[in-house]
């Protein structure tokens, strides 16, 4: 987490006020902005998720919406850092439910990790009728050597809970990607929630803190309900959507994978 938010964290924790003052392929590149223009070829929008290397649920979470964006007819693909080859994050790399697909990038830095979803990300779009997202897995502490990254933080995701420490991490992340690059569309899902309106207010608490304070105006992509359930998922090694599709964990994970490939749907027609 940034060491620098001791300017706002008494708007979550405030008992603690007192101590927290103590990349031919540049045309590849521009072309997997979500904003590119018409005359691009098509691509499909890349999504970057920074999620920690030992955090399995939200590695959970982000698998999870990727085959909901295939169960709704999109392309999905997930790319990820060599490390994670070996690690129990991700399925084995190659094709799998669906049509989703794994893919680990040749080198851990962010530069070849947008390669690789730039290529994904051309790739799929030939076939993408019904639109669909590259999703990348991104380390955290990348984030601070963004400079490489080239139009992979365009369009992050993060997820958090309505913890505290989290919000202020997540807050912090927030700030990390305005500074690297301030066009960046930072979206929020939030977890842990027993109820949606639970998260309604967290967000709007984190979306005022984040105006007033740094200028951003972040998206929700809404919130996921029953994190019990993701963790069964991932002891059986089976998606959600596809085991339990009408469970409240699953349902609220097609909201947003939605969410999203609407979003990326906009993208593309802009």
């Amino acid at each position: 987490m940034p060491r620098d938010l001791s300017d706002v964290i008494h708007y979550f924790v405030p008992e603690l006020a007192g101590d927290a003052e103590k990349e031919s392929r540049s045309d590849r590149e521009a072309q997997t902005n979500p904003r590119f223009g018409t005359e691009a070829a098509p691509v499909l929008p890349v999504l970057a998720l920074p999620i920690a290397d030992a955090d399995v649920l939200r590695a959970a979470f982000a698998w999870n919406l990727v085959v909901e964006v295939a169960r709704m007819g999109g392309q999905s693909v997930l790319v990820a850092p060599p490390q994670d080859s070996h690690s129990p994050l991700w399925p084995e790399a190659g094709k799998g439910p669906l049509g989703t697909e794994v893919l680990f990038a040749e080198s851990g830095d962010l530069a070849s990790l947008h390669r690789t979803a730039v290529d994904a990300a051309v790739e799929r779009a030939a076939r993408a009728e019904e639109g669909g997202v590259v999703f990348v897995r991104v380390p955290p502490v990348w984030l601070r050597n963004a400079a490489d990254a080239g139009n992979l933080l365009r369009w992050v995701l993060l997820f958090t809970s309505s913890e505290k420490q989290e919000m202020l991490e997540t807050y912090g992340l927030a700030k990390l990607l305005q500074s690297a690059r301030i066009d960046s569309e930072i979206g929020i899902t939030f977890h842990g929630m027993k109820e949606l309106a639970t998260a309604d207010d967290a967000f709007r608490k984190l979306a005022e803190v984040a105006s007033r304070r740094l200028g951003i105006a972040l998206s929700s992509y809404g919130a996921l309900l029953d994190d019990l359930e993701v963790y069964r998922a991932i002891v059986a090694h089976r998606p959600i959507g596809l085991s339990h599709p009408q469970s409240p964990a699953a349902q609220t994970l097609r909201d947003v994978a939605t969410m999203l490939l609407s979003r990326a749907r906009h993208y593309q027609l802009a």
